[in-house]
C-alpha cells in the first residue's frame, strides 16, 4: 500500500533558521486499479520539508504560532524492481497546525560577554490534516512533536541546532468501496543553522544581547537589514503497516532524506514615533535541495518494494510583519508559497512571543528570524 509519509517536526526560529523537520501525519490512499480496499498511495503526508513550514520552522519553532495552509502534490512517480509502474494518485492536504515554544538565557550564568548570547529551549506542536487522493479515498491525521533547540549568538553572527520527534495516528477511508484502516505515524529529525544579520542602512543592529531602551534596540531612522542563513538537516518519517476493516493487509511506508539549503531575508525597521509599537516589515527568499531522497513502501501480498520519487528542489518566497507592541510582547504575521516541480504549497502563520522573566527579550529571532 502506498504512504506518503508527512514529517513535519517544528524547526528552530532559525525560523528557528534551518530546515523543517519532519513528523509524521501519513496518508495512504487506494490504488486507481483497486476500488475494494486502501492500496498503494503515499500515507506520509507532504508537508515537511521545505514546505508548510521550513525545515527551521518545524525543527525550531520559536513562538507559539498558529500555521493553516494547503498544498497539492502531482502523482507520484515510482518503480518496483528497477521498472517503472503506474503512478500513485495526487494528493491535496490541508493542515491546521498550532505550536508553543519556551527557551531560557542562560548567557549571564556561564559567563558569555555582553556581545554573545546562549538560549536553550524546546517545543509542542500538534498537527491537524486532511487530504484527498485523487477521488480514489481520503486520510485525516493528527501529529504530536516534540523538540529541543540551542541557539548561540556571537556579535550578529547566529548558530542553531535542533531536534525533534513525532508520532501520530491517521484514518483512511477508500472510495468507492468504502474500506477503512488506521496506522500510527513516527518520525525524528535533526537540524543546524548558521546566519548572520548585515545593516544595509540605518541603525546597527547592537552586538550579541546588548539593547538601549525599552524595544529590543532603540529606533531613530527607518533601518534595512539583510539576513542571508545556511542549513542542512535530515530527516525520517515512518507511516505503520496495517489491516483494513476487510483484513486486507498494507506494508510500512518510510521516507528518508538530508536537505541543505539556505534562505535570504531583507527587513525594514520603522521609527519609533513617541514610544509607540516598533514594526518590521520583511521578505524572505529560499532555495532548498534533497539529497539521498529514498522513499519506499513495502508490498506485503507480494513481498515486493515500491520506490517513489518526485523533484527534489525547492524554492520559496514568504512576506510579513513584526510588531514590538512594548519591551515584552510582540507578535507578527505572514504569508508564505514554496514550490518544487512536483508540488505547491501556500498558507499563513501568525506566531505571538511574551518574554515572561528577561524584559527586552532576545534579539535571535527578533530580527534575524522574524
Amino acid at each position: 500500500m502506498g504512504a506518503k509519509l508527512r514529517a513535519a517536526a517544528f524547526a528552530l526560529a532559525v525560523t528557528a533558521g534551518l530546515f523543517a523537520s519532519a513528523g509524521p501525519a501519513s496518508s495512504q490512499s487506494p490504488s486507481p486499479s483497486s476500488s475494494s480496499s486502501p492500496s498503494d498511495t503515499v500515507r506520509i503526508v507532504p508537508f515537511g520539508t521545505s514546505f508548510w513550514w521550513t525545515f527551521s520552522d518545524l525543527l525550531f519553532g520559536d513562538d507559539p504560532a498558529v500555521l493553516a495552509g494547503t498544498t497539492r502534490h502531482d502523482p507520484w512517480s515510482q518503480t518496483i524492481n528497477g521498472v517503472s509502474a503506474t503512478p500513485l494518485p495526487e494528493t491535496r492536504t490541508t493542515l491546521v497546525s498550532t505550536m508553543i515554544w519556551g527557551g531560557y538565557d542562560v548567557s549571564d550564568h556561564i559567563g558569555l560577554g555582553p556581545n554573545q548570547r546562549l538560549v536553550l529551549g524546546g517545543f509542542y506542536r500538534h498537527d491537524w490534516a486532511w487530504t484527498k487522493f485523487g477521488g480514489f479515498g481520503e486520510q485525516s491525521s493528527n501529529n504530536n512533536a516534540f523538540g529541543a533547540l540551542a541557539v548561540y549568538v556571537l556579535d550578529n553572527w547566529q548558530f542553531s541546532g535542533g531536534v525533534a520527534f513525532d508520532f501520530g495516528n491517521a484514518d483512511i477511508t477508500n472510495f468507492p468501496s468504502g474500506n477503512t484502516g488506521n496506522f500510527d505515524t513516527r518520525a525524528h529529525s535533526a537540524a543546524l543553522q548558521v546566519g548572520r544579520v548585515f545593516t544595509l542602512w540605518g541603525d546597527a543592529m547592537p552586538a550579541g544581547r546588548t539593547s538601549e531602551g525599552p524595544w529590543p534596540f532603540r529606533i531613530r531612522q527607518m533601518s534595512v537589514y539583510f539576513n542571508p542563513v545556511f542549513r542542512a538537516g535530515y530527516s525520517r518519517a515512518r507511516a505503520d503497516g496495517f489491516n483494513d476493516n476487510t483484513g486486507a493487509a498494507f506494508g510500512k511506508e518510510i521516507e528518508r532524506a538530508w536537505t541543505v539549503g539556505g534562505s535570504f531575508t531583507l527587513s525594514a525597521v520603522l521609527p519609533q514615533n513617541g514610544g509607540g509599537p516598533l514594526w518590521r516589515p520583511y521578505v524572505e527568499f529560499s532555495i532548498d535541495r534533497q539529497l539521498g531522497y529514498r522513499h519506499t513502501i513495502d508490498q506485503p501480498t507480494t513481498g515486493l518494494v515500491a520506490h517513489l520519487d518526485h523533484d527534489k528542489t525547492y524554492w520559496g518566497v514568504s512576506g510579513g510583519v513584526a510588531v514590538w507592541v512594548n519591551r515584552n510582547i510582540s507578535l507578527g504575521g505572514s504569508g508564505f508559497f514554496r514550490a518544487s516541480g512536483s508540488q505547491e504549497a501556500a498558507g499563513g502563520l501568525f506566531w505571538i512571543r511574551v518574554n515572561l522573566f528577561a524584559p527586552g527579550g532576545y534579539l535571535r529571532t527578533a530580527f534575524a528570524n522574524r
